[in-house]
């Protein structure tokens, strides 16, 4: 479904990301985990067409989509739910999922309103509150119902356990799992928190300074302790 291939990109002359690539297969939950710092977000900005990238191609079910701004991507079927939960905290649940639907016509909104209720059953007792006034978890719950609003073929999500208490990290990865399992979507996951990601990931990709470290499944990186005592932890 996504293939990078050869991706650099800058943050004026700071090198952040050096020739990755990688391909997510339809279905499969692939995680990029590794240290604060490592190029992560930065990966996930280039793929969403929010950050710019130097060389490298980009290809999204087949299609070359390099160029193409995020609002064109977000069209194609990529969407991508924020760090830390980033919500419009002015407006309320309600009206947060509303804006992550504006590429679905009026009866689509019903559905996908109803799904992301079934799926985080606290949103629909909270639609009508202000956004602001929601917990943490609760504010990464509607980011990731927003993201979903779209219907997307790609759900791109960058560190869902940010910030959470263990018990919430453990509710919002059971929900991803199921999501996936469930509805065959695809996951792109970027996340610190490396065993919990491992444990739903098919497969995965561990990068440090913007270098490939090593790919594969989990039970293949975590028996590699070298990798996990340098940079995993």
């Amino acid at each position: 479904m996504l293939e990078i291939k050869g991706l650099n990109v800058y943050y004026d002359r700071l090198h952040v990301l050096k020739d990755i690539g990688f391909e997510v297969k339809k279905g499969e939950i692939f995680a990029i985990i590794g240290a604060n710092g490592a190029g992560k977000t930065t990966l996930l900005r280039s793929i969403m067409g929010l950050k710019d990238i130097k060389s490298g191609r980009i290809l999204f079910n087949g299609e070359d989509i390099t160029h193409l701004k995020a609002h064109k991507r977000a069209e194609k079927g990529i969407s991508l739910s924020f760090e830390g939960g980033r919500i419009l905290r002015t407006l309320t649940v309600e009206e947060n999922l509303r804006l992550g639907a504006y590429l679905v016509d009026r009866r689509m909104f019903e559905e996908r309103i109803k799904f992301v209720f079934q799926l985080f059953p606290r949103l629909e007792e909270r639609k009508n509150q202000v956004a602001g006034s929601l917990s943490g978890g609760e504010r990464q719950m509607l980011s990731i119902s927003r993201a979903l609003m779209s219907n997307p073929g790609l759900l791109m999500l960058d560190e869902p356990s940010f910030g959470l208490a263990p018990k919430i990290v453990i509710e919002i990865f059971e929900v991803l799992e199921k999501l996936n399992r469930e509805t065959g979507l695809t996951l792109l996951l970027v996340e610190q928190n490396v065993r919990q990601a491992l444990k739903i990931a098919h497969r995965a990709l561990v990068i440090e300074a913007g270098y490939e470290i090593t790919r594969g499944t989990p039970e293949e990186i975590l028996g590699k302790k070298d990798v996990m005592e340098a940079y995993l932890g």
